[in-house]
């Protein structure tokens, strides 16, 4: 028996006998792919924010052959090729689920209507539609009568009755206790048997094996994909963490089904990777404050104005680099974390870039927990990427991973994004926004990021002495007594990226004008939303270099949800303003001009 998505969505949504859904309740237990599916299925229909496919997308043709496909009018060649189309199109998926489960409703429990427009509306039909017949393999399912093959009823019918189940006899226990007996004997038996002929037993064995490994790998023999890493630990107890969506890479498929159930049926076409240009080297355009380092032992260098291979880059405020390698431009911004592995793929941490593409290319980026294939069709792309963090204030600051999404928005041309969750690509065309996040899919973008990328200073002038400094981490060292304030906060930024994060405790506590150091803070508290390593790093240090008041100014820079701050937290944050640290009083009065 061949279990199809149409089958899948009567059981779900309750169209099947009790003999009926028995039956498929075992398929699915015993088929892992199955299981996996259906999970797939629900979570797919249950999310609100996946947009249906537009009827210009779709085309009357379509929107036929689905009507066919829920009526069962529909050719056994033409369901496969539609249940395909399904998998491959998350949209498509929703809204057939949907669909069904709406017409599953009104078949079990019909509304009453008035004869008169009941008469109308059969009126409309342009005639009886016939039925197909259900394929041998298929599970045969008894509609009620209420369909659109039946006879016009002269009155709304109730939900049909299913005969219950008659329990099987009870045996004896005599019977039971010599069946027992019978098969204790026969496993005596074939255990003596194989005993007396051990050694022939094992020639046996060792013959099949190789005659196994001679033979050629099945089409189908698929391996299972990866298990997903574990989320970083909560950085706050009282916070539950958020668990990540065992979504299919990009490449993988899900394990072989079970030889009863046939793989035309939940085939899911995967599109073919394109072939991925790499390069050694990335030719540095310009560059301003940016470090560059090789292996995580290496010592920080600034980015040479010739060529740069793989590693990790970081962007410290007023900065930004622009590379170039055969038929791929990036534009990092400041406050940015990008690593480049062997194959041209990179790893963004934190930050934001601008992205160009020549034709037939693509770019792969792991990005805020999801890796995400980039490619361009028949025409150059030019698009934005930046990270941000899902929930700025409160205890779950920097809880996890998953307080980070990712937006793009097109500039120029249009672009693919694959990325996972997603069955099948995403377009990404000028002028539109895509949010992603790895746990609550994707959706579609309200803010631009672009006027904000184009109005950050990238010609500051700790970004340009950095650049020309034989040994930046100590010339940032000795940036931090300067006498400019904006200066010294930019240095302590940028320290506590390369991993000192007891430069901005020291440079908190010299802080006098709150006001002025706004836009410093605003900055911080949104990189360490966005990484849980860093975050972790400066609640360790804050504790231990000031046991005071370290837990405090930890929750302070954490801040407040609406819901947390009442009117008596908000008491206790006008207290704090006369508080005689410095750090304490600039992270109060910026949590309360928050809100």
């Amino acid at each position: 028996m061949r279990l199809t998505l149409r089958t899948l969505l009567a059981h779900e949504h309750g169209l099947l006998n009790e003999q009926q859904a028995e039956l498929i309740s075992q398929k699915i237990q015993q088929s892992p792919f199955v299981a996996q599916l259906l999970r797939h299925l629900k979570d797919r229909a249950a999310r609100r924010e996946i947009v249906p496919l537009a009827i210009e997308a779709r085309g009357t043709a379509a929107l036929e052959k689905v009507t066919q496909y829920l009526d069962y009018t529909l050719s056994a060649e033409e369901v496969v090729k539609l249940e395909n189309e399904c998998f491959a199109s998350d949209r498509l998926l929703a809204e057939v689920a949907s669909c069904h489960e709406i017409v599953s409703q009104w078949l079990s429990t019909p509304t009453p209507t008035e004869p008169a427009l009941r008469q109308r509306l059969y009126a409309i039909m342009p005639g009886p539609v016939g039925v197909a017949s259900i394929a041998e393999d298929e599970i045969a399912i008894e509609l009620p009568a209420l369909t659109y093959q039946s006879a016009p009823p002269s009155q709304p019918l109730a939900e049909k009755d299913h005969a219950a189940k008659p329990e099987p006899a009870k045996s004896r226990w005599m019977a039971g206790a010599f069946r027992l007996v019978a098969m204790a004997a026969s496993v005596l038996a074939i255990a003596t048997l194989v005993t007396m002929n051990r050694d022939q037993v094992e020639s046996m064995i060792a013959q099949h094996w190789q005659e196994k490994t001679q033979e050629a790998p099945l089409s189908h023999d698929i391996p299972a994909a990866p298990k997903q890493p574990i989320a970083p630990e909560a950085l706050v107890a009282q916070a539950s963490p958020m668990r990540p969506i065992a979504a299919a890479q990009p490449g993988e498929m899900p394990p072989a089904p079970l030889p009863e159930v046939a793989t035309t049926a939940f085939h899911i076409p995967i599109p073919t990777n394109q072939s991925v240009s790499t390069v050694d080297a990335w030719s540095v355009v310009t560059a301003a404050g940016t470090l560059y380092q090789e292996t995580p032992e290496a010592n920080w260098q600034p980015v040479a104005r010739e060529t740069w291979g793989t590693g990790r880059v970081v962007v410290i405020p007023g900065g930004a680099l622009q590379v170039d390698r055969a038929g791929t431009k990036l534009e990092l911004r400041q406050l940015s974390d990008l690593s480049l592995e062997n194959d041209g793929s990179a790893t963004l941490r934190y930050g934001g870039l601008t992205i160009e593409i020549e034709p037939n290319q693509q770019f792969m980026i792991d990005v805020a927990g999801q890796p995400i294939t980039i490619s361009a069709l028949h025409e150059t792309v030019r698009l934005a990427m930046s990270t941000r963090a899902t929930a700025l204030r409160g205890l779950d600051l920097a809880a996890s991973a998953a307080n980070q999404e990712v937006q793009f928005e097109g500039i120029a041309g249009q672009a693919e994004l694959t990325i996972p969750g997603c069955r099948g690509p995403v377009p990404l065309e000028q002028g539109q926004m895509i949010v992603s996040h790895v746990n609550h899919g994707v959706r579609g973008g309200k803010t631009s990021i672009l006027p904000q990328m184009q109005s950050e200073a990238t010609n500051s002038l700790l970004a340009e002495a950095l650049q020309d400094a034989n040994e930046p981490a100590r010339f940032l060292q000795e940036s931090l007594p300067s006498k400019r304030f904006d200066q010294r906060l930019a240095a302590a930024t940028a320290l506590a990226q390369l991993g000192q994060v007891t430069a901005w405790i020291d440079a908190w506590s010299q802080v006098h004008d709150p006001s002025a150091a706004e836009q410093h803070l605003k900055e911080v508290q949104e990189l360490l939303a966005q990484d849980s390593t860093l975050a972790t790093e400066l609640r360790n240090a804050l504790a231990q270099q000031n046991p005071e008041n370290g837990p405090l100014i930890y929750r302070l820079i954490c801040g407040f949800s609406p819901e947390q701050l009442t009117d008596e937290t908000r008491s206790q944050l006008e207290t704090l303003l006369r508080h005689s640290e410095p750090a304490v009083q600039s992270w109060t009065r910026f949590q309360l001009s928050q809100q």
